[in-house]
């Protein structure tokens, strides 16, 4: 982990001088790259590190890290042509997109297309406009992989599309993030894209700061599971001179102000980011948000098995939210509200989707009841001998 965070560093040339002591050290590169991989961090980590150990790396080593880079390219290159046909078939059908994530922050953040691997392609429409894109798409070749009401329940803000041949996964969001997160106010963030060229195709893309305060939020809902989350945000961060009052401002208008503290304290503690002194010390007087950082920051770092829960992740979503009017929000709408995991759990037809509510808490509590028995007997099994009482597990919540 020590080798993947100085490989990985945020400051240009910083990680230079821990690589050459690492590799005079004799460093498992392999392990150092299967680690990577595991944290979404591969082909940056393999560059980063063959462009720096060039001239004292083994030849096999050299080439297994490079080979890795390329595997990367290649892959994200078809995800171009992918994207090229979808936003022809949507700007011929009048539906302005952007484009989210993947490929966008590859080429922004990044500065390489190659260093940045994702799993889905992520398309942001107006939600008005939806079927006259489905309709569009579906002309276009691609059919739906959801059941049919899922874009009828109003805690969905996506649904998956894809194409034969393809072999990429197209998820089209009409929000950028699911209600019960804050109740997002998101117009802002997507009032004002920006065109970018992804190889030699101009693509609409979230604005800089917009993009950052997104990030955020969205690495917040995620709990910040791999380190690739704060990863995006220390590297855009690094290749974008921000006007960070306006950051600040869209994190207020979307209500996401401590899911930004944390991103960016995240992002400076792991990436070494250079974010404003200035602003760094705003974000650290949020206790809340510093005690949240220090404990993601401690989980992610972990060699433990993560033995999180859908109710323990569940608080750490909440206690990222600012107010008690948020979280209040936050758990009626996670209770009640149907999403597409409930029309996956149960398809019903249009008309039966009131039931939803009704079924949703019983699904719920029966996934709460699993993970309990889970944890039970998982606690209850044979283990090797645990670390000593007084240090703290780097997955036990703290207090707040």
């Amino acid at each position: 982990m020590r080798v993947l965070l100085a490989a990985v560093s945020a400051r240009p040339g910083g990680h230079r001088k821990a690589l050459e002591e690492f590799a005079a050290e004799g460093c498992d590169w392999a392990s150092v790259l299967q680690l990577a991989d595991k944290h979404g961090l591969g082909p940056l980590a393999a560059w980063l590190i063959s462009e720096t150990l060039s001239d004292s790396l083994p030849a096999e080593v050299l080439s297994l890290l490079r080979q890795r880079v390329q595997q990367s390219a290649g892959r994200n290159l078809t995800a171009v042509v992918e994207l090229r046909r979808i936003f022809g078939a949507l700007n011929a059908a009048g539906v302005p997109a952007i484009l989210l994530k993947g490929l966008s922050l590859a080429e922004r953040s990044y500065g390489n297309l190659a260093l940045r691997e994702f799993a889905d392609l992520d398309v942001l429409i107006d939600e008005a406009q939806l079927e006259g894109a489905l309709a569009a798409l579906r002309e276009a070749g691609y059919c739906s992989t959801d059941p049919p009401n899922v874009r009828w329940l109003p805690g969905t803000m996506e649904t998956s599309i894809s194409r034969e041949s393809s072999g990429w996964n197209v998820d089209l969001h009409w929000r950028l993030l699911p209600r019960y997160f804050g109740a997002v106010r998101e117009a802002r963030l997507r009032a004002e894209p920006s065109p970018m060229d992804i190889a030699g195709s101009p693509m609409p893309v979230l604005g800089a700061e917009a993009e950052l305060v997104f990030l955020a939020a969205n690495g917040a809902r995620e709990c910040w599971s791999v380190l690739r989350a704060p990863g995006d945000i220390a590297y855009l961060v690094r290749s974008r001179t921000m006007d960070w009052r306006r950051v600040e401002e869209f994190a207020a208008d979307a209500r996401t102000g401590r899911a930004l503290s944390v991103a960016l304290l995240l992002a400076e503690r792991l990436f070494d980011a250079p974010v404003p002194a200035a602003v760094l010390r705003r974000a650290e007087s949020d206790r809340a948000a510093n005690k949240l950082a220090g404990y993601f920051a401690a989980r992610l770092l972990s060699s433990e098995p993560d033995m999180s829960s859908a109710p323990h992740e569940a608080m750490l979503q909440m206690r990222q939210l600012s107010t008690v009017a948020q979280r209040l929000g936050y758990a009626i709408r996670r209770i009640f509200e149907p999403s597409q995991l409930d029309a996956f759990w149960l398809p019903l037809p249009r008309r039966l989707t009131p039931a939803y509510y009704f079924l949703r808490p019983v699904r719920v509590s029966l996934q709460c009841a699993r993970q309990a028995l889970r944890l039970l007997f998982r606690s209850a099994s044979p283990s090797p001998p645990s670390a000593p009482r007084s240090k703290r597990r780097a997955n036990a919540l703290p207090p707040l």
